[in-house]
């Protein structure tokens, strides 16, 4: 036969111990003494033994099986079947055998994240100190490529400047905004006149400042100061030879020593230091009209809402109804009339806007040079009708050696 299980004589030295503690055992102390001795060696052989059993246990286990001696050593019930070598823990107390391995794995686990916890703080990884060389060797080359960017900077700045010239491009925008907007009058009463480009607010209005407040101030005139033309005026009817004919330009340092003179009045002369160089642009953008463009009821007899409506519907592109933007402004889509109006007398000039104002919508456009600096600029002034037959007004100059142009356009 076998040797005896532990638990067995683990029980035996129970009942032994109970025996001689009873009452009809007074006198056998050294007895007692002897068996509890040896249940204290026995427990504590059994304690080491069952310790050695659950390492060995732990360190070979195979998930789902578990060896008869083990499962007895942990306290397990014999399995049905007892002469099986090794049979499955789900139906031998798994639960305590599963339980416990778990156990012992989260205490190695956190064994291990403590170990590397304190090789962490105490090492660091070759990555991270890659990683933290290269971004300052990155941090000082961008430091050192400072100054070399500043200086091409200010190059480009210093360069940028003297070529276009800002300061004086501004001050010719501002000069040629402010002329149209404060000079380019009409509604006049005697020598005043009332309206300006921002009361421009009907058809009529655009081509009254057209002709009495933008030509004069393009065309071919000369002005003087109050009483310098009382007896031209006096006469009747008008005396033009008592008109003066000749400018004399003193631009020396006596008043006596003329730099130059001109006939009067100047031609093409524009704010006495400008000069237009070709004449008005007149461009007209206009929706194209269809009467399949109409939208009527169907039961309406045709002939009948054609002869109501009077003209075909219009549909622009883009739409007039909205408040245009300003880029809308600098381009014409498809501009179906272009008049030129080429340098001449104020009398010609104001006799083709009279000629034109019949359905025409035009783009104003003169182009001028400056003899000093010889820089071409543009003086936009924006008049946009929309169909709700409202205005807007916008002014605008640039002066960056381009083409001159004022504009408007209405939709009819």
């Amino acid at each position: 036969m076998g040797a005896e299980p532990p638990a067995s004589r683990w029980r035996q030295l129970m009942d032994r111990v109970r025996r001689s503690l009873l009452p009809e055992s007074n006198g056998k102390t050294d007895e007692a003494l002897e068996v509890a001795e040896l249940a204290s060696s026995t427990a504590l052989h059994l304690f080491r033994q069952r310790s050695i059993l659950q390492e060995e246990w732990i360190a070979s286990f195979q998930p789902g099986r578990a060896s008869l001696p083990t499962l007895l050593a942990l306290g397990c019930p014999p399995p049905r079947g007892a002469g099986h070598p090794a049979a499955k823990s789900e139906d031998i107390c798994s639960g305590r055998v599963k339980v416990r391995t778990t156990v012992a794995k989260k205490h190695r686990l956190n064994a291990k994240l403590k170990k590397q916890a304190d090789e962490d703080q105490t090492h660091v990884h070759l990555g991270h100190y890659l990683a933290y060389v290269r971004t300052e060797l990155d941090q000082e080359a961008s430091c050192l490529e400072m100054p070399w960017t500043m200086i091409l900077l200010l190059s480009f700045a210093v360069v940028m400047f003297m070529h276009l010239r800002p300061d004086q491009v501004l001050v010719v925008e501002n000069a040629w905004k402010t002329d149209i907007e404060e000079n380019a009058n009409f509604a006049w009463s005697e020598h005043f006149g009332h309206k300006t480009v921002y009361d421009v607010d009907s058809i009529p209005d655009f081509w009254a400042w057209l002709r009495l407040g933008m030509l004069p101030l393009l065309g071919n005139t000369w002005l003087w100061s109050e009483g310098r033309l009382d007896a031209a005026y006096a006469a009747t009817p008008f005396s033009t030879p008592d008109l003066p004919t000749v400018l004399d330009l003193s631009y020396g340092i006596f008043a006596d020593e003329p730099w130059g003179n001109a006939s009067l009045p100047v031609r093409g002369d524009f704010l006495h230091f400008n000069r237009i160089v070709a004449g008005v642009r007149l461009q007209q953008e206009r929706a194209i009209g269809s009467w399949e463009a109409c939208h009527v009821p169907t039961s309406m007899p045709e002939d009948l809402w054609k002869r109501w409506l009077g003209k075909p519907c219009m549909l622009a592109t883009p739409s007039y109804f909205l408040r245009p933007e300003v880029h809308w402004a600098h381009s014409f889509h498809s501009p179906q009339r272009v008049e030129w109006m080429l340098s001449g007398s104020l009398q010609e000039l104001q006799q083709m806007t009279l000629d034109m104002e019949d359905g025409a919508v035009p783009e104003v456009g003169p182009a001028d040079v400056r003899p000093a600096k010889a820089e071409l600029r543009r003086l936009e002034a924006h008049l946009c009708r929309l169909r709700g037959s409202m205005t807007t007004r916008r002014g605008s100059s640039s002066a960056q050696w381009r083409t001159t142009r004022t504009m408007g356009f209405f939709p009819r």
